[in-house]
């Protein structure tokens, strides 16, 4: 697998080390002998936010069926609903006037001291209750017009349950509906240059085209085509005109109709491999748009690299986890299942990689030749100066593709 630069792979070793995995939490303070918990909730009249606290838990041994009640300190949140989260700013400020004025109470020894605070404190917890019996009266306002808005709707489902028998009936046996609203099926692609990779995200937007009812697979499809279905790059391919709105993605006029790779477009977000017919040719492209392509896949597999460590991490722990009973199969292989999609997403930029390398060795090749049949000082002028960037530029890459793991993950 391609290394990068030594910044990225610091910063993506410590994303791995601090992360961790969301599944693992929940069963952190287990026992080591596989023992299960059951999570008691808040109670009732506690203030929503955060707050740490110490709870219980039930822990039952799965082999004898030992239960015993073991202490555990998390950090919980209580929501609340939007019905009452606008009373919430008040309730607060109110709790702490009342402890203000209980802790200045509790200072003071003497009755004619402590007369004026409680009298302080009788005002205040009356404001309080106005406020709690009003805010009270308001829901149930709204929750008794809710029951009207429930209650009438099942009177007119009562009205009309023969008619709601029937259409269900039908959907079932798959009867035909003939009232149904006819919708004509004109399709409206984006038709964009076809220089624009099959893998670009223009085309993974299910917006350009509706899907087909059966998968097509033509016989130019590569292999790597019928692979799982996960994220494709999106990277920017400069456009040199401006998208038109046709029918459907037109070809070249001497491009072989065989080789279009329909697969790109009727099934958007899968790794699809552009044929070359597909390309824009190195020719078209500058170095400034190659440098900028190059530097996009870079952001892409730095960021999938480095979700690839947390995931690995995260599979570990869950394997670990599933041994003791912990977590259901299910979970575990949808961990794997994540791994093995990062790793695919990681395989379509490394062939992104390689293909933007070797089109480049082609273009300077290709301009060393045309370079001596120039004769004009300043179109050589630009000429040598787009060599030089671009020899900058393949250094860089060949910088980078020399740093290979000779060791691959197995794949699940």
């Amino acid at each position: 697998m391609m290394k990068l630069s030594r910044n990225v792979k610091l910063a993506a070793a410590a994303t791995a080390a601090f992360a961790i995995p969301m599944s693992v939490t929940r069963w952190i303070n287990a026992d080591e002998n596989g023992f299960r918990g059951t999570e008691q909730s808040l109670p009732a009249d506690s203030n929503p936010g955060f707050r740490t606290e110490t709870r219980y838990e039930e822990v039952r041994d799965t082999r004898t069926g030992t239960v015993s009640r073991v202490p555990v300190t998390v950090q919980t949140y209580r929501p609340v609903d939007n019905q009452n989260a606008i009373f919430v700013p008040a309730r607060v400020a109110e709790a702490s006037e009342t402890d203000r004025l209980r802790t200045q109470y509790q200072q003071v020894s003497t009755d004619a001291e402590r007369e004026p605070i409680r009298q302080q404190l009788v005002e205040v917890l009356e404001k309080q209750f106005d406020t709690m019996h009003a805010q009270q009266a308001e829901s149930i306002r709204q929750t008794r017009e809710r029951l009207e808005t429930v209650e009438a709707l099942h009177e007119k489902r009562t009205a009309n349950r023969d008619a709601i028998v029937q259409r269900r009936i039908e959907d079932l046996l798959g009867a035909p509906e003939d009232l149904r609203w006819q919708v004509s099926p004109t399709p409206v692609a984006m038709q964009l240059d076809n220089y624009v990779p099959r893998t670009s995200a223009a085309l993974s937007q299910p917006g350009f085209g509706p899907p087909p009812a059966t998968r097509i697979n033509p016989q130019s499809n590569p292999s790597f085509g019928q692979s799982p279905g996960y994220e494709t790059s999106t990277i920017e391919w400069l456009p040199v005109n401006p998208p038109t709105i046709q029918g459907l993605p037109t070809l070249r006029e001497n491009e072989n109709p065989q080789t279009y790779d329909a697969t790109a477009q009727l099934h958007p977000g899968r790794a699809v491999w552009p044929s070359q017919s597909g390309r824009r040719p190195a020719s078209d492209v500058s170095a400034a748009e190659s440098a900028n392509r190059y530097f996009e896949i870079q952001r892409n597999l730095a960021l999938r690299l480095s979700q690839l460590e947390v995931a690995e991490t995260n599979l570990d722990a869950s394997i670990q986890l599933r041994e003791k009973g912990a977590i259901p199969p299910a979970e575990l292989e949808k961990i794997k299942a994540e791994v093995k999609g990062l790793k695919g997403q990681i395989e379509v930029d490394e062939r992104q990689f390689e293909w933007l390398r070797e089109s480049g060795e082609k273009e300077i090749a290709r301009l060393k030749q045309s370079l001596e049949k120039v004769r004009d000082e300043d179109e050589r002028s630009k000429m040598e100066s787009e060599i030089q960037s671009r020899e900058r530029l393949q250094q860089m890459m060949r910088r980078d593709n020399d740093e290979v793991d000779g060791d691959r993950e197995p794949e699940f």
